[in-house]
């Protein structure tokens, strides 16, 4: 290649031949290598965009297949075996809690108060262990004609259980 381009160069007006042909060599020798090297980075900025663009089809098809696997549910046509949903961590176990009390109440859960965001509401317990019963004591304290009355109710939860527990059930508390 470098005599294509020695040919080229002295062809076209270059020096005559003895004079400083080393230079003139070693100024090609560069050229060739600058080319080179912005060619390699096209090649690398190719790649780059090549990897992102593979990159952006492999989560648009793995959505898609969450969209499928979504869509099979909803018609109970798919089953856990789905491999989009195996491939999804499951929460883990926890009950729900449906609390009915008067405005203003405070709520306890286990003698530790849960602030709660309206007298209707429903919270969520820690993750529970899979077969085991835990046992809650619930307290609701609240003003009543001008007193403070509290009401308790001691309740067995196992995971995935959704407990309705309303203030007017519990036990008045002496």
């Amino acid at each position: 290649m470098y005599s294509i381009v020695l040919v080229a160069a002295l062809s076209a007006g270059g020096p005559a031949p003895g004079q400083d042909v080393s230079q003139d060599l070693a100024d090609l020798k560069r050229s060739v290598e600058e080319l080179q090297k912005g060619q390699n980075q096209q090649q690398i900025d190719a790649l780059k965009q090549t990897i992102g663009e593979l990159r952006q089809r492999l989560i648009e098809q793995r959505l898609e297949a969450l969209h499928r696997a979504v869509q099979e549910l909803k018609a109970g046509g798919a089953s856990m075996k789905h491999p989009a949903i195996r491939a999804m961590p499951l929460p883990p176990p926890r009950a729900l809690v449906h609390v009915r009390m008067p405005a203003g109440a405070k709520f306890y859960a286990n003698d530790r108060e849960m602030p709660l965001l309206s007298p209707d509401t429903v919270f969520a317990t820690p993750p529970l262990e899979a077969g085991k019963e835990y046992f809650y004591d619930f307290k609701v304290v609240a003003r009543q004609e001008g007193k403070t009355v509290t009401r308790t109710k001691r309740v067995g939860i196992r995971p995935g259980m959704e407990v309705r527990l309303a203030y007017e059930d519990m036990k008045e508390e002496d």
